[in-house]
């Protein structure tokens, strides 16, 4: 399946461009994708996820066709 994937705001890539097309398996996680970037479970836990505009936790499975957007949480006060 196919995914398509946008990096918003300063954080760590695994590529030099803001999105990208990715191949996946069919039923792979948000978590397990993020850990293939090289994001360990703490680090993404500090990230904001949507899938098709709808926040996503690192359980929910993707889909052929999703759009994933990865940004990085801020916080201030």
């Amino acid at each position: 399946m196919t995914i398509e994937v946008e990096f918003v705001g300063p954080l760590r890539r695994p590529w030099p461009e803001r999105q990208r097309t990715v191949e996946l398996a069919e039923g792979t996680l948000l978590g397990e994708l993020l850990g293939a970037w090289g994001y360990r479970e703490e680090e993404a836990r500090h990230l904001s996820c949507s899938v098709n505009g709808v926040a996503a936790r690192l359980r929910t499975p993707l889909a052929d066709g999703d759009r994933l957007s990865v940004a990085l949480l801020l916080g201030g006060g």
